[in-house]
């Protein structure tokens, strides 16, 4: 069974790279990718033993993060320290997605307008910004 959520198309062995995502007990599932592996899990209020982020706070977190590394890049091509470099994401959820997310950038060596300006033009860079910006093809398969 193939649904397809978002118009586009799937080719195998197309340069795609994977994740794979087992249901380890209780609520938890480990995403493993790359030779590493994130645990993920539910608050207890939602029956979990909350010993690891929940999909919702990884997906947020993939976007602070990869802020985070732009910001790093314009950094480094800007020759500014980075030290105390902060990306604080706060998000919130709607019955059935996430409906806003708020990101606060904290770059102290960036002080005056225009780095302020080229640090915010190089968060929007990032690569999960654009992929939320310009939707992607979702196929799924039940095998």
């Amino acid at each position: 069974m193939k649904k397809q959520c978002v118009v586009g198309e799937y080719t195998k062995g197309g340069g795609m790279e994977r994740i794979t995502v087992n249901y380890v007990g209780g609520r938890m599932f480990n995403a493993s990718m790359r030779g590493h592996t994130v645990s993920l899990d539910l608050p207890r209020e939602q029956q979990g033993t909350d010993t690891g982020p929940t999909p919702p706070e990884l997906f947020v977190a993939s976007l602070a993060s990869c802020m985070g590394y732009y910001l790093l890049f314009y950094c480094d091509r800007a020759r500014l320290d980075p030290a105390g470099l902060t990306v604080e994401a706060e998000f919130q959820k709607l019955p059935d997605r996430i409906g806003t997310i708020l990101i606060r950038i904290n770059l102290p060596s960036a002080t005056t307008a225009a780095q302020k300006e080229e640090a915010d033009a190089w968060a929007h860079k990032c690569f999960i910004h654009n992929t939320l910006t310009h939707t992607p093809a979702i196929t799924v398969e039940i095998v």
